[in-house]
């Protein structure tokens, strides 16, 4: 099982992050550090996953919040218009109860 780096366990406050098998849980472990990471986490991702899965899993994502997604589509040059989180239909469904 190949775990997280400790300096990542605090993105994973919701669960035990030593029991997180990151080959395993590769969605959960992207969505959430493209949330929440910094530059040095980001970089990590990047050396684990590599650029096409992260990319691949920000396209299709539920998680990654309108903010965060935002930003990695222009970072990243992916048309706005093939990520999910972003679109107004997804957007209207998955409506949140506290708005920000």
């Amino acid at each position: 099982m190949k775990q997280l780096p400790k300096r990542l366990w605090k993105y994973f406050w919701d669960v035990d992050p030593s029991k997180i098998d990151i080959e395993l849980r590769t969605q959960y472990v992207i969505e959430r550090v493209l949330e929440w990471g910094r530059v040095e986490d980001i970089k990590w991702l990047i050396g684990e996953y590599g650029l096409p899965t992260i990319k691949k899993i920000l396209v299709k994502s539920r998680q990654v919040p309108l903010k965060q997604a935002n930003f990695w589509t222009n970072i990243w040059d992916i048309p706005r218009e093939e990520v999910l989180c972003i679109q107004p239909e997804f957007r209207q469904t998955h409506r949140q109860h506290w708005p920000y």
